[in-house]
């Protein structure tokens, strides 16, 4: 089983001031039995500009949930607010006590959890009920979400689908969702292959990145290396084209396929002021 949720849109329709990630397109591969996908899109893709990234329906998911009409998701702001909206959610079906999302790392404001009507705001406390955020929707349910008849509390959905959750048995058949080969390749772009496909892990590409600011992080490296806009924190400024790396050996480049009309990153250590690099975190599929 895997579960998505707010998948982000491809460069090409996400224009509200972002920069492509270049992430690896989202595939539901063979070795995947279920997959659903939770997800929001309501920042406007016109101005003003905002940090929320809006995410999307996934073809291959086997269950596609739009959180969009929930309480509070539509209050898009500057501070991803959303975005972390979604992640809440989600947490609060795998945590039936839990009634807030903590902050990640002191960066952002903790995200409120909405169970009971008194947890709704004052503007959402009315007879449309579709701005509750939980109802079962598991396979023969009876009610639709919003029912006053359905219960609130996180229950029969989300993680409630993982066989840990013990939903397993209800999840919605019949699978519609397509599968991709494990050795597919997914990368955003040509230029960022070469290593190896990304059937399970994104190992952090130096190459996906859209813009050298300086101070941009780099996908997959940036959060245990130092503090933020610090000479230590490797952001974009610490990358070096392979073609300005003079040390590098032509035999090298050739076996690698290396093009010097493309792109190609590589980081230099001594100019972080450190001598090893810290990869993120991995969110493992269970």
């Amino acid at each position: 089983m895997i579960s998505v949720f707010d998948t982000i849109l491809p460069s090409s329709q996400n224009r509200r001031g972002f920069h492509s990630r270049n992430d690896p397109t989202i595939k539901v591969t063979e070795n995947v039995t279920f997959a659903d996908n939770f997800y929001q899109n309501v920042a406007p893709f016109e101005q003003p500009r905002t940090d929320t990234r809006n995410g999307r329906a996934i073809e291959e998911a086997d269950l596609n949930v739009s959180l969009n009409n929930r309480a509070a998701f539509a209050l898009y702001d500057t501070e991803n607010s959303p975005h972390r909206k979604t992640l809440a959610w989600y947490a609060g079906t795998a945590n039936l006590n839990a009634t807030e999302l903590p902050p990640l790392q002191d960066r952002s404001p903790k995200e409120k959890i909405y169970r009971r009507l008194g947890d709704l705001e004052a503007a959402d406390r009315i007879p449309n009920n579709d701005k509750i955020w939980y109802t079962p929707d598991y396979r023969g349910y009876p009610y639709i979400h919003g029912s006053q008849n359905a219960p609130w509390e996180g229950i029969g959905t989300g993680w409630f689908y993982s066989a840990l959750g013990g939903g397993k048995d209800k999840r919605q058949f019949p699978l519609l969702g397509v599968r991709t080969p494990v050795n597919f390749d997914n990368s955003a772009e040509a230029r960022m292959q070469g290593d190896f496909a990304v059937p399970t892990l994104f190992n952090g590409n130096f190459d996906a990145i859209s813009s050298r600011f300086s101070q941009q992080n780099i996908p997959g490296w940036s959060f245990y290396n130092g503090p933020q806009n610090t000479t230590q924190n490797l952001s974009q400024q610490h990358l070096v084209e392979w073609s300005e790396i003079t040390s590098l050996d032509p035999n090298f480049l050739t076996g690698v396929g290396y093009d010097s009309t493309q792109s190609n990153y590589a980081l230099k250590l001594s100019s972080a002021g450190q001598q090893e690099a810290t990869h993120n975190r991995f969110l493992v599929p269970v």
